[in-house]
């Protein structure tokens, strides 16, 4: 499996080859022989959180709803009141011109992959903050 710009190509190898069949629901993939490409999205957000121990009761960050569209998406996420939260954005097309509104993100460099910075209000227990990616 390569990653290359804004495409994700998976290679059957080895023995089984001929009988394995790559398939994809994704919008726009391709097959051609033992290779599949899969067309990504411009702009991947995720959360790099370990899971809570057996019994603990859940402190992390958590989205609470995600609203895609062509050019944009919305997070609502939910966290700890006055807390710093960090999310990883991955540019997978480095001309789109990403805006982010809810978050600090730092100055575009050359990598792919960034930390952003989402700081959390005042308040009592979870709060919810809006998180928007157009570009």
């Amino acid at each position: 499996m390569t990653r290359e710009g804004t495409m994700l190509t998976v290679r059957a190898t080895g023995a089984a080859a001929r009988q394995l069949v790559l398939a994809s629901h994704t919008q726009g993939a391709k097959t051609a022989g033992n290779v599949l490409r899969i067309p990504l999205p411009p702009v991947e957000v995720g959360i790099d959180q370990a899971l809570p121990g057996p019994g603990a009761t859940t402190q992390k960050m958590k989205v609470i709803n995600q609203q895609p569209a062509p050019n944009s998406l919305a997070l609502t996420l939910s966290a700890a009141a006055d807390s710093h939260q960090t999310i990883l954005l991955r540019m997978n097309d480095l001309r789109a011109k990403l805006h982010v509104e809810g978050a600090q993100m730092p100055a575009a460099g050359s990598s792919s992959l960034r930390s952003l910075q989402v700081d959390f209000g005042p308040g009592q227990g979870y709060v919810e903050k809006t998180i928007k990616f157009t570009w």
